[in-house]
């Protein structure tokens, strides 16, 4: 696969990630002026120019008609200083990245064939296709509630949290919540380079703990 289809963060004139693209296009920002790359090594700016000036350090580059060049990880927009408002759509991909796959009243890891997606006030009740009223559930599970609500199947729900500092706990809540959007959702693939921890540590949602880094 192309480097030119990797992830590129963008950050607002804030320095606050509001998107992600892919290289390619982040290269044709940057050359139009609409915003700068940051050296991962000491964060410092750089037009096109300059950043084709860089020494390339190991096999991440680019192949260009004057030479190599380093492979774009963060860019900085230079005038847009606005945070788009923005919702996770309601999908079976993204409610499973916010379960992290596993079942929501027992929290073990199902295989995907016994996955199943519970609607915790149920459709015949006028429960509806939400991600405040859906959550994964294994197939036991699901039959053990049936056509009930958590209070009439005395079920609770729960789910594992990896902590930061790589610690796991079980956590009991009452109602699911639709996912903070962040740059991740726009991700074609599982991993980000690990220079956009700085930047994506602050986002309070399960997703960034479950996406693996590159290393």
């Amino acid at each position: 696969m192309s480097v030119l289809t990797n992830p590129t963060l963008v950050l607002n004139k804030s320095w606050h990630p509001i998107d992600s693209i892919n290289v390619r296009d982040a290269l044709i920002s940057v050359a139009s002026e609409r915003g700068v790359f940051l050296n991962t090594l000491d964060y410092s700016q750089h037009n096109i120019y300059s950043w084709m000036q860089l020494p390339v350090k190991n096999d991440n580059y680019i192949m260009t008609s004057q030479g190599p060049i380093i492979v774009p990880e963060i860019m900085l927009l230079t005038e847009y200083n606005h945070v788009p408002l923005r919702k996770v759509v309601f999908c079976r991909k993204n409610l499973w990245n916010r379960d992290k796959r596993r079942c929501q009243y027992c929290s073990k890891e199902p295989k995907i064939d016994e996955i199943t997606i519970d609607h915790i006030v149920p459709r015949s009740k006028g429960g509806q296709s939400t991600f405040d009223n859906c959550v994964l559930a294994c197939i036991e599970c699901n039959k053990k509630k049936g056509n009930r609500t958590l209070k009439g199947a005395r079920m609770q729900l729960r789910r594992i949290e990896k902590m930061q500092n790589g610690e796991i706990s079980t956590v009991y809540y009452d109602l699911p919540k639709r996912p903070v959007w962040n740059p991740l959702y726009t991700l074609k693939r599982k991993t980000f380079p690990q220079s956009w921890s700085a930047f994506l540590k602050n986002f309070d949602d399960m997703l960034y703990w479950e996406v693996e880094l590159e290393k």
